[in-house]
This record gives C-alpha cells, sequence and structure tokens, in this order.
C-alpha cells in the first residue's frame, strides 16, 4: 500500500540529500555542477499542496543555525490544475527537470552564503517585488554561470508556451529572465 512505503522505499540518501527515486538522474545531474554544495543537506520534498510549481526554503529549524548545519528543502508540486499542470515537474522534459534544479539549487547556494541574521531577512525580504526580483534573476543567471543556460532557455521558452500560463502567473515574466536575456547571456559567455 502507498501508505505503508518508509521513505527508504521511495526516496535514496546520497551525500546529504533525500532525493525521490523517480527524480533521481535530474537532480543528480544538476548536483554534479554544485561541488560548493557537496555536504549541504538538502532533502528535495514531493508535494500535493504549494503556492508555486518549485520552491526552495530552508527548515524552520534551520533559520538561526550556522549554514554548515542548516537543512533546506527543495519542493516539488506533484498536482495542479492546468494551466499549472503542464509547469509540473513532472511533466517536463529531462532537460527542463534539469534547470529548474539548478535554478533551486542556487537559491540553496545563496541562502547557504548567509549569516542566520541575513538568512532570517532574505526570507522577510522576500516578498518584496524589487528584493524578489534580484534574487529569482540572480538564480538564473547563477544557473547559467554553472553550466545550465541552454536548459534553463529551454525551460523559459516552454512555460511560456503554455496556454494561459503567463496570465495566470504572471510573475514569471517580472522576477525571472526572459528567453531573450538568457540567450543574450550565453552569448556574452563565447
Amino acid at each position: 500500500m502507498e501508505g505503508n512505503k518508509s521513505i527508504s522505499d521511495t526516496h535514496t540518501i546520497k551525500m546529504n540529500k533525500v532525493i525521490p527515486l523517480q527524480y533521481e538522474k535530474p537532480i543528480l545531474t544538476a548536483l554534479a555542477a554544485y561541488p560548493e554544495l557537496t555536504s549541504t543537506h538538502i532533502h528535495f520534498k514531493l508535494t500535493d499542496k504549494h503556492p508555486v510549481p518549485y520552491g526552495t526554503t530552508p527548515t524552520l529549524g534551520s533559520l538561526f543555525k550556522p549554514p554548515h548545519k542548516r537543512i533546506y528543502y527543495i519542493t516539488l508540486l506533484e498536482e495542479s490544475q492546468p494551466p499549472e499542470l503542464a509547469a509540473l515537474f513532472k511533466n517536463l522534459s529531462f532537460e527542463a527537470q534539469v534547470a529548474v534544479i539548478a535554478h533551486e539549487l542556487v537559491h540553496v547556494v545563496q541562502f547557504n552564503s548567509c549569516s542566520a541574521a541575513n538568512l532570517l531577512k532574505t526570507m522577510l525580504m522576500y516578498p518584496l517585488p524589487a528584493f524578489k526580483k534580484k534574487l529569482e534573476r540572480g538564480a538564473d543567471t547563477g544557473a547559467i554561470e554553472h553550466g545550465f543556460g541552454s536548459a534553463l532557455y529551454s525551460h523559459a521558452v516552454h512555460l511560456r508556451s503554455i496556454p494561459g500560463y503567463e496570465e495566470k502567473r504572471p510573475e514569471i515574466n517580472k522576477y525571472y529572465l526572459k528567453p531573450g536575456e538568457i540567450l543574450e547571456l550565453l552569448e556574452g559567455q563565447k
């Protein structure tokens, strides 16, 4: 029965990471480019209720701990209604899944570079539009710098191709890099 499964039946635990078995390959592919997170505790959590398709947060108990003792959740929404349904991690191509994880891992890097006080400040300021834009665009840029620019571009194009998605989630054009901006950054790397 589904309800009787233990975490070891549905997840693998590697390098301080708890990873859902069905997403092990894209997660490990992205993690390979983040050696700075080798000892960081990250729990990839699947849920049926979350305000966005994917997101990263430190656990509540980690907020006041030093970076090396923190635990982070990367949450992946598993159920939704259209148009979000087409944006769910499970419905993305492998390349787009890797891009999502690469973006979320940059958030872990961002948060792990903060003192406890600055991490709390970051969490409190995140709802402010200018701060959110800086943090999210920084995560996109960090994913590009880690070698995932083409994958991020594919994901950005995919989201904007979902009928009704931009209208339902206008924040993708407000806070995140647009496909043309990603291409410009990729061109600048050559």
